[in-house]
């Protein structure tokens, strides 16, 4: 790959920055399997648990007595057991409740990656993917404290991502109305950053101080109100953002990408994160070492610890 660059829609070598606009117009392969830039998929999650592991971890981070947790019919009814302050949002935008969670449990991992493994990549992709390897563990609760900015309107590209990654959204209990997230479709998500011709930085700051285009993207996207046991895949360059939640339902819910082994060795490109740590968008870096048909093989892993610094 060339050498490290700027992880933004603005290369410092001018051969990169034209691999780059191909690579951003080309996108991803889900709408070559799918024929939609956001599509809703059903599987059985009883095999998996990862509703009643999350229960579990709660019990054991100490967010919940085991009392509580049989008394929690399901996650959305999550905030009726919980302080206000394990609820409110830092400076960050982060809540004590998801940053506990930036560590799970060998259980949880191993049904994460056999879900991949079996709803993800055999079930919908039918290609070998890398994926993530610690998933984003949101908890998103109702009228939150701290809660005083604009919706984030942004795509992964945003943050460094390659364009040849697909998005996975899937939530652990039903959504609806704004304890979901909101996505744009792809064709009026494109024609929102090109009006800022991919200035990702100046897009950002229109989403904090321009009304109009706050509205011009309400307008263009749509709540993802699913129930537990679907989940989304969607393209990157697809504009969402969180809503400020006004329902009386939690939302508890796992993003994660994958990228097809075959595009991530195509790719020419050093993609890395913006975030503090400049993440490379690499194996045994973000992605898991092994990819999603190959962790069969794996012997019992070590917890993975990097949703803070893919963030």
């Amino acid at each position: 790959m060339p050498g490290v660059s700027q992880p933004t829609s603005r290369w410092e070598d001018p051969a990169e920055d034209a691999i780059y606009r191909a690579e951003l117009a080309a996108g991803s392969r889900i709408l070559r399997l799918q024929d939609r830039s956001v599509e809703t998929y059903r599987f059985d999650p009883a095999p998996y648990r990862l509703a009643e592991l999350i229960t579990e971890l709660l019990v054991e981070k100490g967010f919940l007595t085991a009392a509580a947790a049989e008394r929690l019919d399901d996650l959305t009814q999550l905030h009726r057991f919980l302080p206000r302050t394990a609820m409110t949002l830092d400076t960050s935008e982060v809540n004590d409740v998801s940053r506990s969670f930036f560590d799970t449990s060998p259980a949880f991992e191993d049904a994460y990656r056999r879900w991949i493994r079996d709803a993800v990549v055999r079930g919908v992709v039918h290609a070998d993917c890398l994926f993530q390897r610690a998933p984003t563990i949101r908890f998103h609760f109702p009228h939150q404290d701290g809660c005083f900015w604009h919706p984030r309107i942004h795509n992964d590209l945003m943050l460094g991502h390659p364009p040849q990654e697909i998005n996975v959204w899937l939530p652990l209990a039903r959504t609806r109305e704004t304890s979901g997230m909101r996505i744009a479709p792809l064709e009026p998500s494109l024609a929102l950053l090109e009006a800022f011709d991919h200035d990702y930085a100046r897009m950002a700051r229109s989403g904090q101080d321009d009304p109009d285009f706050r509205r011009r993207f309400q307008d263009v996207s749509a709540p993802v109100e699913l129930n537990y046991g679907e989940f989304i895949l969607f393209e990157p360059r697809c504009l969402h953002a969180p809503q400020y939640n006004v329902t009386e339902l939690t939302r508890v819910s796992l993003d994660f990408r994958i990228i097809p082994v075959e595009d991530y060795e195509a790719m020419q490109l050093p993609y890395r994160g913006t975030g503090r740590r400049r993440m490379p968008f690499a194996r045994g870096a973000y992605y898991d070492e092994l990819s999603a048909l190959g962790v069969g093989d794996r012997a019992r892993a070590a917890p993975a610890r990097l949703n803070e610094a893919q963030r």
